[in-house]
Parts: C-alpha cells; structure tokens; sequence
C-alpha cells in the first residue's frame, strides 16, 4: 500500500466517523488492509496539509486519562466535540474496569495452564511459604500466573498483558527482576514468559536474547457480564475486545505451542 492510498484510506475513516481515537483509526485503517507503521506517516502528511488536526482531552475516568483524537479541520467545532465527547465517555467506562480486565486475563490464562497439566497453579502470588515458618513475599510485585510445568522440572512465571498497550522492554526487565527475585527467596527453579496482545520488535528481540517466550493471546479479553458495553466499544470505537468467559482456542494453541513447548536454554 503506497502513502497516497493510506491518505484515502484515513480520509474515508474520518469522512465517516468525524473524530476518531488515535488507536481507533489505526484499527478501523488496519480492517481495510493498512499496517500502523503506513498509517501514521499518512495522517502526518495530512496534518502538514492542514486537512486533518488532533485534540487531546480527558476521558472522564477515575484517572482523567488524556486521550488523542484526530479529527477533519472542515467540520465545525461543535460537531467534533459532540463526537469526542461521546466516543471519551465510553472509553471512560473501558478504563475504569481496567484491573478487572487484567485480573480476567489472568484467570484464562490460568484455566488454560490447567488445561495443559500444569499444576500447582497460583494466580496473583504474592508471597510462598507457610503459617508456621512465616511467608516470604517479593515486595510490591506478584506473579500473574505461577504454575508448575507439565514437566516436573521447574515452574513458570508467566507475566499477563491483557490490554491494549504492546510489550515493551521495560515491561520485561520488570518481568525479570521478580522471576530473579523469586528464584532468590523461594525453594522454587522459576523461569519467565509472557502473554500478551502485541510486543514493539524491540521487545521482541529482547525477549530472544533474555531468553523469555512469548505467546501472543490474539486480543484483549474481557467478561462476559459487560457484553452490552463492549460491543459497544466495538462497535463505536473498533475497539476490537474478544467478550468471553472461556479461553479462545487461539489463546489455547498459543501459550502450548509457545510456552509450554519452550526449551530454556539453563
């Protein structure tokens, strides 16, 4: 796809929605067959022409979380608003359930660690030990999913990353440094790995060299009780949630093929 057809592309999305969430417009461009990395130079380009321009707002969550819109300089003022305001007070209700959205994530991942013969199976583990002889924590970290290989020969701790954010190489050293930990002060050989929606190839390439798998889950997961508001979400911002209560049998395949089947190097 060349520069000039991701400029229609952009304008056509924006022809139709008005105003658009930044990664809303790189999900809608990426339904018509447009990679990220071909989008942004294009809605560069039109910004430099003065067809297109960006917003920042806050969305009215718990947090105020800023947020970008980008959005046609020909529509009246009060249009865009109405658009922005609208599309923010969704992204308000998505942001607010975001620890129940990463503690859903865990639990799949968790069932799906079962379903393979894992065992001893822990999610959000925070300390080891017993009553008697006292608990030994690691700080302010946990593990999402701390389980035992179907091998016998060690334990995983497999890092969640339900969201929409990708893996980045801050996110593994943090990932490390709490295996490290825990392997310091548990009676445990603990090795890491990750799920997760999307990693930058930076992290990627990371991840090879620090010898942590990586298993991509195919999207961000949230509960089957808030179905309402995300195919809503879908709907009006492409946000592109998988609604369910069950691991998908791409989650399933990839954390077995990329994760249970994965050779440590030590």
């Amino acid at each position: 796809m060349t520069l000039p057809d991701a400029m229609t592309a952009v304008t056509a999305i924006l022809n139709n929605e008005n105003a658009c969430h930044v990664p809303e417009l790189i999900n809608r461009a990426y339904q018509l067959g447009f990679r990220e990395q071909t989008i942004r130079p294009a809605y560069l380009k039109l910004q430099q022409e003065k067809k297109v321009t960006f917003k920042k707002t806050q969305a009215p969550d718990a947090k105020r979380t800023t947020i970008s819109f980008i959005y046609r300089t020909d529509l009246p003022q009060n249009i865009v608003d109405q658009v922005i305001d609208e599309k923010a007070t969704l992204l308000a209700k998505h942001y607010d359930l975001s620890n129940e959205i990463g503690h859903h994530g865990e639990n799949l991942v968790g069932d799906v660690c079962s379903g393979l013969g894992y065992t001893d199976i822990e999610i959000r583990k925070e300390k080891d030990g017993t009553a008697e002889l006292g608990m030994v924590g690691i700080h302010r970290r946990d593990i999402d999913v701390f389980a035992k290989h179907p091998s016998g020969n060690y334990y995983q701790n497999i890092e969640v990353k339900n969201r929409r954010d990708p893996l980045k190489d801050a996110d593994l050293s943090a990932i490390l440094a709490a295996t490290t930990l825990a392997n310091s002060l548990w009676p445990y050989t603990l090795h890491s790995a990750v799920v997760t929606t999307f990693a930058v190839k930076t992290a990627k390439d990371t991840a090879t060299l620090l010898d942590i798998p990586i298993a991509y889950s195919g999207g961000v997961y949230v509960p089957e009780k808030h179905r309402t508001l995300y195919e809503e979400l879908n709907s009006r911002l492409a946000l592109n949630v998988k609604i369910t209560d069950h691991p998908t049998a791409e989650l399933q395949r990839n954390i077995a093929t990329y994760i249970l089947q994965h050779t440590y190097s030590t």
